[in-house]
């Protein structure tokens, strides 16, 4: 089952974003989130928010 997170209305241009996304898209949900405050983007902040839902609905998921 793929677990999904979306985020609207981040104000940051999506170019940006990408950049963070494409280093941390192959990592695992929990490695991610320890390389992202290291990487000194602020695009980091968002996307942390991001995965942090997406583990929270994959647990809501697998307790229903």
């Amino acid at each position: 089952m793929e677990i999904k997170a979306v985020q609207k209305f981040i104000r940051m241009s999506p170019r940006k974003l990408r950049l963070v996304t494409h280093l941390v898209k192959e990592m695992s949900p929990s490695i991610a989130l320890e390389v992202l405050p290291h990487l000194g983007k602020r695009a980091a902040g968002p996307l942390r928010k991001v995965i942090n839902t997406a583990i929270a609905n994959a647990k809501v998921k697998k307790i229903n």
